[in-house]
């Protein structure tokens, strides 16, 4: 290889919103991570993981399913289906609690899900929202972790304080697992709850944010200082060996 650069997702998502300093909240299939980054470097001692991903969510809809329609997703099929349903239907609520006690007297949240050939699988009423929760309650799945606004607090309060005002202003969201509707307004509601009174809090929701660690990506490769942050095989790997990935990429 003439060249190599290896980056983390959440770094090139920053980059991707036109930033360098901030905290990532990264959330996809499998896992969740809150990443604080100050200038393009990576605080690891900070980083947050939360064991829940997409998949979990697809699971948790499955589930409540049962309880009103006694529908069962059992199949690797039928399980493509809810986790269609779920991207589909489901969103964020900004106020769970509220909304809960709502859609037993409504049928505000009511809503169906038709295949491509108009034919008519389910409607959802509360499923469309309660299927989302355990991101901020993981204790509805039985996880005794903390959510993703108090793993990003958790995240902030470990930088030092004088980074605090910058992470706090600059929450940026990436990953397929953020793209629900209302997920920026929830996640700034529940951090303006837990940051101090003077720190302004700012969520960052790009419209394409499934897309954002390969958008960084093709920036962070067509800036000017590109070729020189790359590992060269004669110059840089056959002097230093391994380590050098360490040195100039991780």
């Amino acid at each position: 290889f003439p060249f190599l650069y290896l980056a983390v997702p959440p770094l090139l998502a920053l980059y991707a919103s036109g930033r360098d300093t901030g905290v990532v909240i990264d959330s996809g299939e499998g896992v969740t991570h809150t990443v604080p980054i100050f200038k393009g470097h990576i605080h690891r001692h900070c980083i947050s993981r939360l064991d829940m991903g997409g998949r979990d969510l697809t699971d948790f809809l499955a589930r409540i399913s049962r309880e009103r329609y006694y529908c069962y997703y059992t199949t690797a099929k039928e399980m493509e289906l809810a986790r269609k349903i779920k991207e589909s239907l489901a969103f964020v609520s900004t106020d769970y609690e509220r909304d809960l006690e709502k859609s037993q007297t409504s049928n505000e949240f009511e809503k169906g899900y038709q295949l491509p050939d108009g034919t008519h699988i389910a409607t959802l009423g509360n499923e469309r929202f309660r299927c989302v929760e355990p991101l901020f309650s993981p204790s509805l799945i039985g996880s005794t972790i903390s959510g993703i606004h108090d793993l990003t607090h958790w995240s902030i309060t470990k930088c030092d304080k004088h980074l605090h005002q910058s992470m706090y202003g600059n929450i940026v969201l990436c990953g397929g697992n953020t793209m629900f509707p209302y997920m920026g307004e929830r996640v700034h509601t529940e951090m303006s709850m837990l940051a101090p009174v003077n720190a302004k809090v700012n969520v960052i929701t790009p419209p394409y944010r499934q897309y954002s660690s390969w958008l960084g990506g093709s920036l962070l490769a067509r800036s000017d200082q590109f070729e020189t942050m790359c590992i060269r095989r004669l110059e840089d790997y056959e002097e230093y060996g391994p380590s050098i990935v360490h040195r100039k990429c991780l």
